[in-house]
């Protein structure tokens, strides 16, 4: 704490707990504030969340591209050109329903193709939450949880509010992170 070091605690689940903070460490009331008025305003979050969502969806077209080298399967190649034609529709969303609908009908055309992709023993028709009804999804949702206390635990490092984010506010980290 003498040397002006933040701690962040975290529980064995990467859940923040809180934090301990040193009182040579600048004050976040700035910013915070300004991390609030970014979420608020859609001309500073709005071309974020854009290229964000273009980031995941293109790699999930190049990972897929990939995958299906070898043996071209139809669904497969069906799944890329609906996720391509999700990337053109990203500069027309003016809003985070916008958005999160282009994300989401990427991931369901992806997650089918993901399904075939997978060897036999342990294929999945669908992706299931809460609960995952197969290994696969189980394994998919342990690894996106870990990825949120992750993800969370960066946030607080870096001083900003996890639950503000960079979307507007009122939809937390965990609501959002949910659409993945």
């Amino acid at each position: 704490m003498n040397t002006g070091v933040d701690i962040a605690l975290m529980s064995h689940r990467s859940t923040y707990l809180g934090a301990l903070r040193s009182a040579k460490t600048e004050p976040r009331v700035a910013r915070l504030r300004a991390q609030l008025a970014a979420a608020d305003d859609p001309a500073a979050w709005l071309p974020f969340a854009r290229a964000a969502v273009d980031a995941k969806l293109r790699k999930q077209s190049i990972l897929l591209q990939r995958l299906n080298r070898r043996d071209t399967d139809p669904i497969v190649v069906a799944s890329v050109n609906q996720i391509d034609h999700m990337i053109s529709m990203i500069p027309q969303a003016t809003d985070r329903e916008g958005l999160m609908g282009l994300e989401g009908a990427a991931a369901r055309a992806y997650f089918v193709a993901v399904g075939c992709l997978i060897p036999e023993p342990l294929r999945f028709a669908v992706r299931s939450r809460r609960p995952p009804q197969d290994l696969i999804n189980a394994a998919l949702s342990f690894g996106y949880a870990l990825l949120l206390g992750e993800a969370t635990a960066a946030a607080v490092a870096a001083g900003l509010e996890p639950n503000a984010g960079s979307i507007p506010v009122g939809v937390t980290h965990r609501s959002y992170a949910a659409g993945f």
